[in-house]
Formats: structure tokens, sequence, C-alpha cells
């Protein structure tokens, strides 16, 4: 049996630590849920506040869906060309960055100014669909791997279930005054902002395989040694190299 081996139970260090890696890091699935069904939940009632016209609303009602999965497209095609020689922790920042001002340009009543909110909202979607699964798999020891990617459906189904529990405090006709659908708009901001310090602050590094990619044993063993146990760690990274 090889030290790679996913029958071999022994490698990993801590998997707390991994475990914890691994949560933080998919606050961006919760994200994914919440950009592709809180439009559906309180768009109405957020046109009617923003005050666009029922000519708006037809023009513009189903561009703004559109705009997220347009923007999805267009950063997952980026960061699939990005992403292998891309710093993985920059890449997060970058997507939690792009939450956060989409987030605050969905509350502009300036319809080009919402929609770039929506687009933008995409971008940081399609980053998160597109990092999160490879950055856990990188990060993971084989024997646990399977633990740790349940986690990207776990964070997607969360973010539905937030999505649709937070539709609850709509009012069921939607009325001009009412403001808590900008709530609603500002939470796939705020879930970025929770878990941006911690790739600022906390998780200062990159994944093992990044470093390699670079030539950077040194910032590799550093982290193969918070991931591997002692008596595997060399063996790690000889395989990584070669």
């Amino acid at each position: 049996d090889t030290i790679m081996d996913p029958s071999n139970r022994q490698t990993c260090k801590d998997f707390s630590w991994i475990l914890r890696l691994a949560f933080v890091s998919c606050i961006g699935w919760i994200n994914v849920g919440l950009v592709l069904t809180i439009y559906n939940e309180s768009g109405s009632q957020a046109q009617l506040s923003l005050g666009w016209t029922d000519e708006e609303k037809k023009e513009y009602g189903p561009l703004a869906s559109s705009l997220i999965f347009g923007g999805a497209a267009i950063a997952t095609f980026a960061v699939g060309i990005l992403f292998p020689k891309s710093s993985r922790r920059w890449l997060f920042i970058i997507s939690d960055l792009i939450n956060i001002v989409g987030s605050f340009l969905t509350l502009n009543p300036n319809i080009v100014i919402f929609l770039i909110g929506r687009g933008l909202l995409g971008v940081g979607l399609g980053f998160n669909y597109f990092i999160i699964p490879l950055y856990l798999r990188e990060i993971s020891p084989p024997e646990v791997s399977g633990r740790i990617g349940s986690m990207n459906k776990i964070g997607f189904s969360m973010g539905l279930v937030l999505s649709f529990g937070m539709g609850l405090g709509l009012p069921e006709i939607p009325v001009a005054d009412n403001q808590y659908w900008k709530f609603m708009f500002l939470t796939p901001g705020i879930l970025s902002l929770i878990r941006l310090p911690f790739f600022i602050c906390v998780y200062k590094f990159d994944s093992p395989k990044y470093y390699i990619l670079h030539n950077n044993e040194k910032g590799a063993r550093f982290v193969v040694e918070k991931i591997y146990k002692e008596s595997f760690q060399n063996k790690i990274i000889q395989d990584m190299i070669s």
C-alpha cells in the first residue's frame, strides 16, 4: 500500500483542523444557494420598493435573474484559466470582495447600478462554485476527502434553506414601505464579510499543490505539516513534487 492509498486511515494529523478550514470555505456554498434563489423570493418586493414601473419590471426583471448565470459563466471560465497558477487564498478574498460590493449595489434604486450588482453577485457565485471543491480536494487527505467533500452539498443546501426561510418574513402581497428585502439582498455580502477575515488573518496560506506548482517547497511543507502526521510528511511532499 502506498502512503496516498485511500484505505490508509492514519495519514490525517488533525481532522478537526481540516473540518474548520472546510467549514469556513463552504460559507461560499451557502452564498451560492442564496444568490441563486433570493431574487425569486424577494424580487417583487424589491422592484416595488425601488419604484420600478410595470414596463421596467417586464424589461429588467428577467435580466436581473439571467445576469446571475451570465456572471457565473464568465467567472467560471476565467477562474478555470487562472486557477492552476493562482493563489487559492486570494481567489477566495476576491470572491468575497465582489459579493460584498455586489450586495450593496443591489440596494440602489438606479436600475443600471442594480443590474451591475446582480452581475457581480453572479461572478462571486462562479468563483465559489469553481474554487471551493478543488480547494477542499487539495487540502484533504484521501481518507477524509469524502467527508470533507460532502460539505459542498451541505453548504449549498443550507443556502437554499436560509433563502426560503428568510422569504417567510416577506408580506404575502408586496407593499412599498417594506424594507425587509434589503436585509435579504445584503445577506450574501454579510456572509462574505464573515468569511473574509478568516482568509486574511487566520488561514494565511495556500494549498500544498499551489506551493509545489510555484516551486515553493517550504510553503508546501508548512501546510503539509498541518494536515498530515509527521511520519508521512516527507513522502507526501515527494509524491507532490514527482
